[in-house]
């Protein structure tokens, strides 16, 4: 019952002897904890109904936009138990989060005509239920913050609309109103009280220097319009001078960056950048396009997050980020599998001559190894994961955080210089499987350590002379015996 209680409301509005139903569902007051799947929802004659249609990722509700997630190949369907529904506004966080990098949701609907400006997506029709589908798209969501269903004949009279929309403002807006049905008088409210044809008539466009909602309707004789509902949010912005100084924010914080930023990596939604000395990642859609060594110009605006232990530039506004400026190229910085910890995150970093082992339950999920050093791998890029696990690999991509995991997100495997121990020649060590067992035949008191598929070492101890027998379950494992390291599969 939590998720009727919060601003979901049912306006009827009398238009001469025609009526109209409007039902305005917003997902951020419904009472969803973090991270909640999403089914289905009924308020009054309107029943939305979301599921998963064959994705692993369901639809669910994050604080973070405020918004329901939406992934390649959801549906949402929209259902009214009276009478027909005339019209759908959907209700995005914005063109920050699409499809492949996309600025638009642009789903496939059952019926009627839908079009959509990266915020706001309407539909017009006539139909009892609307099937709405997410593209077929190889990665993204989208985030839907509240659906607005209207049922019945339309309002004789247009609703009102607002220029800019609501929204998060770093200053004070003028807000001018406009209704397109000639002859039309306007009338509005500040105080979020509902407007009548008693309310003050509008006039000239309203200054609006602190958070307000604004309510307004448009009156034509007897005939009423639908009442129309933006707010706009005033807030204060941090400025920084540096990606140390970011990273120091309290989540949340609105940001300014002053100085320019040096563009490194860029896919879909992902950009990292460096100051030139420390790193981090702006997520979500800049509406630039940049590569590696282009220079970001200063005054880039958008919020601090930590999303699962990370932490983000998130919700970048895209009229602070202008094209990119030639500037030099930025290099990894080579470092060992051990000096990688948590607050590594977003650093620009390569490995040289690591093992690399498949996580055979998830392909996007791996581990690089080298000696007794481990490090979790996530294909975040759907770049080509290698599959000779013999040979050893130079690899380049960005520290991550997921949860309490520090995982690598890999942008490139290079073959490594260097050999594994099948492709030594006359090799003093020789290594077999059999079912539910490594055999081992190398020197006395050589060291042998096996690490499982999540890189945690499962085996520690010293090879007898001839040939040491090691059981184990079937799976994939790395042998390092000395300095020298192998990977296996135990059936």
């Amino acid at each position: 019952m939590k998720k009727l209680l919060l601003s979901i409301f049912t306006v009827m509005l009398g238009i001469a002897t025609t009526y109209a139903t409007e039902t305005d569902v917003v997902f951020s007051t419904m009472g969803y904890e973090n991270a909640e799947e999403v089914t289905t929802t009924t308020v009054g004659d309107i029943t939305i109904t979301f599921n998963a249609n064959g994705n692993s990722n369901s639809p669910k509700y994050y604080n973070s936009g405020t918004a329901i997630r939406m992934y390649p190949n959801n549906i949402m369907t929209i259902t009214s138990a009276s009478e027909d529904i005339s019209s759908i506004v959907l209700t995005f966080s914005g063109p920050t989060y699409t499809y492949n990098g996309g600025l638009k949701a642009n789903p496939t609907l059952s019926s009627g005509s839908y079009t959509e400006d990266g915020v706001t997506g309407t539909w017009t029709g006539s139909a009892k239920t609307i099937e709405i589908t997410c593209p077929d798209a190889s990665s993204g969501s989208i985030r839907l913050q509240s659906v607005k269903v209207n049922t019945g004949a339309a309002a004789a009279v247009s609703t009102p609309t607002f220029d800019p929309a609501g929204g998060t403002y770093y200053a004070a807006q003028t807000v001018a109103i406009a209704c397109a049905t000639e002859g039309a008088k306007i009338y509005y409210t500040i105080d979020g009280t509902e407007p009548t044809s008693a309310s003050t008539e509008y006039t000239a466009p309203l200054d609006i220097v602190s958070t307000t909602t604004v309510k307004a309707l448009a009156v034509l004789g007897d005939d009423v319009s639908a009442v129309a509902t933006e707010t706009y949010t005033i807030s204060t912005i941090t400025q920084v001078s540096s990606v140390a100084a970011f990273v120091a924010l309290t989540d949340g914080d609105v940001v300014q960056i002053t100085i320019p930023l040096i563009a490194i990596y860029q896919n879909g939604q992902y950009l990292y950048v460096t100051d030139g000395t420390d790193y981090t990642l702006i997520y979500g859609s800049t509406g630039q396009t940049y590569t590696n060594g282009m220079i970001i110009p200063a005054g880039i605006e958008g919020k601090k997050t930590t999303y699962r232990g990370l932490i983000e530039f998130a919700s970048p506004v895209q009229s602070t980020f202008q094209a990119g400026q030639d500037g030099t190229a930025v290099s990894p910085t080579v470092a060992t599998l051990d000096q990688i910890t948590a607050d590594s995150q977003n650093t620009y970093v390569q490995f040289n001559g690591v093992s690399f082992t498949p996580n055979i339950d998830n392909t996007k999920q791996g581990f690089l190894s080298s000696g007794d050093a481990s490090l979790a791998t996530y294909n975040q890029f759907n770049i080509d994961y290698p599959t000779d696990l013999e040979k050893t690999y130079d690899v380049v991509g960005f520290v991550s955080v997921y949860n309490s995991t520090v995982q690598l997100n890999v942008v490139s495997f290079t073959e490594a210089s260097g050999t594994g121990l099948r492709d030594l020649v006359n090799a003093d060590v020789i290594i077999t499987t059999d079912y539910s067992a490594i055999h081992v035949n190398t020197a006395d008191n050589a060291q042998i350590t096996v690490f499982n598929a999540v890189g945690q070492p499962i085996v520690k101890t010293a090879a007898n002379a001839g040939s040491t027998l090691l059981q184990v379950a079937p799976g994939f494992y790395i042998v390092k015996v000395d300095n020298k390291t192998t990977k296996v599969l135990v059936k």
